[in-house]
């Protein structure tokens, strides 16, 4: 079985959940997408920044994760997810694991939830030369979040205007992460309402 672990910053694997990874790595493939680099949080020092990803990895290597990214993310809009309840089915198709449904969600940013997320999806596609995924969630509060992360561009939306407005009022400049450590780089920007919808459209007919 193919596993994804999505963490919000190095090292929120090991310590979320590393005895977990451990344990279900020796049965299957896990792979490691690590959203942020923390530099906001805590470090303005690239070399600690490099540091903490050299740690990662080592990390890792001892978890027997196969797989690791970085997206580097920019932490002010960072939202962590920590799921708790994925059913991903391979869908010969697509070409692509989805998730249709109800996903378990334990916390979003510092609330913690520990329930069920009715009419949400969570696809990942290979694509030619970089897989695509795709995330739509739909809280008990009937916000919706949208992110879809292809070719180096990172896309999200919500119905929740502050959100919105994390990324739209960044100037252009501030909306690059650059190329570093043999990371590509890569561009994150609002997405437009019709991809949101086209996206849901799409997965409801799955249901």
């Amino acid at each position: 079985m193919n596993i994804l672990i999505i963490a919000p910053h190095p090292d929120d694997e090991v310590l979320g959940m590393g005895g977990t990874i451990k344990k279900i790595s020796k049965k299957n493939n896990v792979s490691l997408l690590v959203m942020t680099d923390g530099a906001s949080a805590q470090y303005s020092d690239p070399k600690m920044i490099h540091v903490r990803k050299e740690s990662c990895k080592k990390s890792s290597k001892i978890l027997g994760i196969s797989k690791i990214e970085f997206l580097d993310f920019p932490d002010a809009l960072n939202h962590t997810m920590s799921f708790t309840d994925l059913d991903l089915k391979w869908d010969e198709n697509e070409k692509a694991y989805i998730n249709v449904g109800s996903i378990g969600l334990g916390s979003m940013g510092e609330s913690q939830l520990n329930s069920f997320l009715k009419d949400s999806y969570i696809k990942i596609k290979r694509g030619r030369n970089n897989d695509i995924l795709t995330i739509y969630l739909v809280t008990e509060d009937y916000e919706t979040y949208y992110f879809n992360y292809k070719s180096g561009v990172m896309r999200a939306r919500s119905s929740n205007q502050a959100f919105n407005e994390a990324i739209t009022e960044l100037k252009e400049g501030k909306r690059k992460a650059p190329h570093k450590g043999g990371i590509p780089a890569f561009r994150y920007q609002i997405a437009p309402q019709q991809s949101v919808d086209r996206f849901v459209k799409e997965m409801e007919k799955k249901q």
